[in-house]
């Protein structure tokens, strides 16, 4: 079993919770400087955390509002996790909040490797491939209100 908790803004005390799950992810495994991966982004962002039910740290992420637009990112998937659909999992409960915010678009800038995910969730392609934060990524978008709820009814979900 595992939980996915929403942690609003910086102040919330499970901010660290997410923090913890980003900094093994993007600045110790993928060496991304953590001046780089922490951001005045996350003092308004909404962080989803995703754990076991023994408090096991899962994967986190955020979103926040930018203009008409609604920020999806950083989701972060610790490595005993990665096999699993969690990646998928947390991208559907961002997506799923991001309906309720009142906004013109969802925007990401996703690693190229999972661009076909968001795909098949109705985003369309925003920029050619370029490199940031050590890999490969693309700006990505769906309307607020265009997005495809697909069933995969052979994976786990």
């Amino acid at each position: 079993m595992f939980y996915g908790s929403w942690k609003l803004g910086m102040l919330d005390e499970g901010y660290e919770k997410v923090k913890f799950v980003r900094e093994k992810v993007f600045v110790e495994e993928k060496g991304i400087p953590a001046s780089e991966e922490y951001d005045r982004n996350d003092e308004i962002a909404a962080h989803l955390y995703v754990e076991q039910e023994d408090g096991t740290p899962i994967a986190a992420a955020r979103m926040y509002p930018d203009g008409k637009n609604t920020v999806i990112g950083r989701i972060a998937v610790m490595k005993d996790f990665r096999a699993e659909s969690y990646y998928e999992f947390c991208l559907r409960m961002l997506l799923y909040k991001g309906q309720t915010i009142p906004n013109e678009r969802i925007v990401t800038e996703v690693p190229t490797e999972f661009a076909g995910l968001y795909e098949k969730f109705g985003f369309s392609y925003d920029s050619e491939p370029f490199m940031t934060r050590g890999e490969m990524h693309v700006a990505m978008s769906v309307p607020s209100d265009g997005i495809t709820w697909f069933s995969d009814c052979g994976g786990k979900h």
